[in-house]
């Protein structure tokens, strides 16, 4: 097979936090490879490495990855700057999305207590729950 791109994580300029991303050759969009990238990648970080954030810089505009980033159950912090980043590249005007460990499905696991919460009307919505134990507000994605 060919390489169609790559993905991975690495530390997010001087923030402390690890970043997840992906590139894809322009044949392989839309095919799901840049979820499944995704995933992996968070999935590394939040349970292998054991952090308890994840976070991903998109550039401004590139809708794609916003919903992949929105697909993985991250949500939108604000626009940063390089600088505020600590980032190499000081002139990068980026979107960052940010998941925290908490929730898995329907359960959270700070508190154990169940979400109950009804999806919302539209399909891939983003709905977040505030758990009453632990007070956490856990990103879903209903389908």
């Amino acid at each position: 097979g060919a390489v169609i791109g790559i993905a991975g994580a690495q530390p997010l300029g001087t923030t402390g936090d690890l970043e997840i991303g992906w590139i894809l050759a322009r044949d392989a969009w839309g095919k799901g490879y840049a979820a499944e990238a995704g995933r992996a990648a968070m999935e590394h970080v939040l349970e292998t490495l054991g952090r308890s954030r994840v976070v991903a810089i998109i550039d401004l505009g590139n809708a794609s990855s916003q919903r992949v980033a929105a697909g993985l159950g991250m949500l939108h912090d604000r626009v940063y700057t390089g600088v505020e980043l600590g980032h190499r590249l000081p002139e990068i005007v980026v979107d960052l999305y940010y998941r925290d460990r908490g929730c898995s499905g329907s359960e959270c696991r700070r508190c154990t207590a169940r979400t109950i919460q009804e999806p919302p009307a539209a399909s891939g919505a983003l709905a977040t729950d505030v758990h009453d134990q632990c007070g956490l507000g856990c990103p879903h994605v209903w389908q």
